[in-house]
């Protein structure tokens, strides 16, 4: 049976501020051995929304609701990053929820273990390395999801119900740092503290860019099913009609379902859910006083079948609704007034804009284990040395590389999120060049110093596309994915300072930032 524990850190207030990021935990001496391979660090967060007013029966346009559940909203949390010249990145989904780490260290009774600076830089975009596209955009226990296949992706933070009568729910959630993400001795099975003493983890966060990306707003219902040409849009329900025939609405009818325009295949491709919050627009073909459009909440969903019937569809008649969305609504809607048509059309909305991030509690969560360490261990770690040079359409540098370095990265921190317009680069190694040319990003030889680089690791490369996708984007939107550069090449194992000359050259009539962040992978012994 495994058997976790819970640590509590040092600290008992975090918020987003940014004055209350620094996070400390300790496992005591003698507290037994620890596998910090399968551990993790939990955030536990919530957020906070100002509700939206339904409709009273009044059928005013506002009011109370008080009928009505709870507003849910479909949220994601990612980490606010804007760059040096738009804010594109600042929507961007997180494959490595490391990212909320800044700088880190771990140390134990035999002395520094690791001290990690730009955590955030280094493990953000090396993910985009490691994981596959899928990969990157489903994590259920990180931030923002992606809609890679979904153009409705589900977030992680609440419990969305698209069927039935059960209510949607806003929850907390846990976001998962594993310790293997921070620190590279996270990826040890054994951490004994009678061996290694009492042991301290020190991490600086940056709890103050995480950011709410609202996934629940019209933007999305307004495009056609599947984005089909000629199929019906989401947002458009089923016009409906009074009259005196049998499949017809009676005058005064408030209650009547909402019905889908279009046929779907599936409920999983529905923008909608119990409890949501929506704009129904109500525009009718007669006289007669009608709100033109009122905030209602859903209280059902079903997909008709081939026998499910609804009056009042398609000219005062009953029609068979098979694969036809039904939606109930929580409150009365508007009234039918003689010989009245309505078109109907349902919208979700957004919460109000003072949306607040809640940091409930952090914790590292801590699987115990039954080996014991007897003898030294042999890990990595990473060495980052930051650098600013002026603005130029190129830029010369000469960086010493500490001993025992296997792997180097080069990354342009914007703030964290290496990205640069950068042409061509030409690399030294104690004045050797690395290539007998200079280096064409995006090239075929660029991508082979990759490829060296994972072998060196021992891992296996998930993605050379370089891309990071945007939350609040589809996935064919322009801007739904931004380029990332990172140059990596192996280095020769030797006890001395390695000495690395850069030259980078910038896209023709472009310049470089200047920020660079030099990470050296270490080998080391405790």
């Amino acid at each position: 049976m495994e058997n976790f524990i819970k640590l509590q850190s040092a600290q008992g207030i975090f918020d987003t501020t940014g004055n209350k990021n620094l996070c400390d935990f300790h496992l005591p001496s003698n507290s037994g051995s620890y596998s910090l391979k399968d551990s993790f660090f939990n955030i536990n967060v919530s957020i906070n929304n100002v509700d939206t007013p339904v409709a009273d029966s009044s059928d005013s346009g506002a009011g109370t609701g008080a009928d009505a559940p709870p507003a849910v909203y479909n949220q994601g949390i990612v980490l606010n990053e804007s760059t040096r010249e738009t804010n594109a990145f600042q929507t961007l989904i997180q494959p490595e929820s490391a990212t909320i780490v800044k700088n880190a260290r771990m140390s134990c009774g035999k002395g520094r273990v690791e001290d990690i600076r730009r955590v955030d830089c280094l493990r953000s975009n090396l993910a985009v390395y490691k994981q596959s596209t899928e990969n990157q955009m489903r994590n259920t226990f990180g931030m923002a999801n992606g809609n890679f296949y979904d153009l409705m992706p589900k977030q992680p933070l609440n419990a969305l119900v698209g069927e039935g009568v059960q209510l949607s729910e806003q929850r907390n959630h846990d976001i998962r740092i594993p310790v293997s993400s921070v620190f590279e001795m996270g990826k040890s099975e054994v951490w004994d503290t009678s061996y290694y003493g009492a042991t301290k983890m020190n991490l600086e966060l940056q709890l103050e860019k995480l950011s709410v990306v609202n996934r629940t707003n019209d933007t999305l219902t307004a495009l056609t099913y599947l984005k089909r040409t000629g199929a019906e849009k989401y947002e458009t329900m089923a016009t409906i009609t009074n009259g005196s025939g049998a499949g017809d609405f009676a005058v005064g009818d408030t209650d009547y379902p909402l019905v889908s325009k279009g046929v779907y295949e599936s409920l999983e491709d529905s923008p909608f859910y119990v409890g949501q919050r929506c704009q129904l627009a109500r525009v009718g073909t007669s006289t007669g006083t009608l709100t033109a459009s009122v905030v209602v909440s859903i209280k059902s969903i079903t997909l008709g079948d081939g026998t499910t019937t609804s009056k009042g569809i398609g000219n005062g008649t009953s029609a068979t609704l098979g694969g036809h969305l039904v939606i109930v609504l929580s409150v009365s809607h508007g009234s039918i007034t003689n010989a009245q048509t309505l078109d109907l059309t349902l919208k979700p909305i957004a919460p109000e804009s003072d949306t607040a991030i809640v940091i409930n509690n952090i914790e590292l969560v801590a699987k115990m284990s039954d080996e014991t360490e007897t003898e030294p261990t042999q890990y990595t770690t990473y060495v980052a040395q930051e650098d600013s040079a002026p603005v130029a359409p190129s830029i010369n540098r000469t960086y010493q590389i500490p001993p025992n370095t296997t792997n180097c990265y080069v990354m342009f921190n914007d703030p964290i999120y290496s990205h640069e317009k950068l042409d061509t680069y030409r690399i030294t190694l104690d004045g050797v060049d690395l290539t007998n040319r200079d280096v064409k990003v995006g090239s075929g030889l660029h991508y082979d110093l990759i490829t060296q680089v994972f072998i060196n690791r021992g891992q296996a490369i998930g993605s050379t596309l370089e891309r990071m996708y945007d939350s609040a984007k589809l996935s064919d939107e322009a801007g739904a994915s931004q380029q990332i550069v990172v140059l990596m090449f192996p280095v020769q194992l030797k006890s001395s300072n390695t000495q690395l000359g850069l030259e980078l050259n910038a896209i023709s009539a472009q310049t470089l930032s200047g920020k660079i962040v030099v990470y050296s992978e270490v080998v080391k012994e405790i």
